[in-house]
């Protein structure tokens, strides 16, 4: 019986439209040999600037690294970052966190699902909710702005308009985009690519370890974390999973805000006015 079926757990879905204090990160996750990327993304955030003005909402930029507490990506990461002066204006605080990835975890492609689930898991030094964030945006190295005031689309997904008031109501778990390159891709991959903006509620963690139970990263299951959470959608074999995913799929939501242009990139004039952020380039 998954948790989310047990007597009085449905009620925690509702729990998510309770108002909360709002508190935002956006997370750049990266390795060692892509270091030189973060830093090439931080430059096109110089020409388009996260922010219209200096920021009156609570956000923070979040370097997440796979390596340990002391490694020197730190310091090298905060001498890179003293050339960018929208940091400062646009972002309440700067944190480096490190994921501590043990050996067998480290690895491509599972590395980066267990880098994502450490910033969920309560018991994880870096979990997020510890810190008191409500929401966060994954941008990976490969994922740029392409138009400025982007970090200020990304909060009015979420605030709707609202980015004065200090507390807010979020009904959903995940927004963010569908494939939208040119290879032609199978049904199954057309999942909410993991550069999303994340409501970190307790019922959408009790979802996802139901996931992550089904469908192991270290399983020959395993797509990728995004790829999971959506397949699992299509894996209902017993009535329990049934009823959790028609309860769950309305928490999970696209959006133009960014596209997922992996591989292939997209035609510019496929981009909508309303896209402000890429992943995977954009195609000439």
């Amino acid at each position: 019986m998954f948790y989310l079926e047990r007597r009085g757990a449905i009620d925690k879905l509702f729990i998510d439209s309770i108002v909360k204090e709002f508190k935002f990160a956006v997370v750049i996750p990266f390795i060692r040999s892509q270091l030189n990327a973060v830093v090439a993304q931080l430059a096109i955030s110089n020409i388009h600037s996260p922010c219209r003005l200096r920021s009156n909402y609570s956000a923070e930029l979040i370097f997440y690294h796979n390596e340990a507490k002391n490694s020197s990506l730190n310091n090298e990461m905060g001498q890179s970052l003293q050339k960018f002066d929208f940091v400062s204006r646009c972002y309440r605080a700067v944190r480096v966190l490190a994921a501590e990835l043990t050996s067998t975890q480290n690895i491509y492609p599972a590395g980066s699902a267990y880098m994502w689930q450490k910033l969920l898991l309560d018991e994880s030094p870096t979990a997020l909710r510890s810190f008191g964030f409500t929401h966060f945006f994954l941008m990976e190295a490969d994922t740029r702005p392409i138009r400025a005031n982007w970090l200020d689309a990304i909060i009015n997904q979420i605030t709707q308009g609202h980015p004065d008031l200090n507390y807010f109501s979020t009904d959903w778990w995940m927004l963010g985009s569908i494939y939208r390159g040119t290879m032609p891709i199978n049904l199954h991959f057309l999942h909410i690519n993991g550069n999303a903006i994340y409501h970190l509620s307790s019922s959408f963690l009790e979802y996802l370890k139901t996931v992550w139970e089904a469908i192991p990263f270290n399983s020959n299951r395993t797509l990728g974390y995004d790829l999971d959470i959506f397949n699992f959608f299509f894996s209902v074999d017993t009535q329990d999973q049934f009823q959790l995913t028609k309860r769950v799929w309305h928490k999970f939501r696209f959006s133009e805000f960014i596209q997922n242009c992996w591989r292939t990139g997209c035609s510019d004039w496929e981009i909508s006015p309303s896209t402000y952020i890429i992943h995977g380039g954009v195609k000439s």
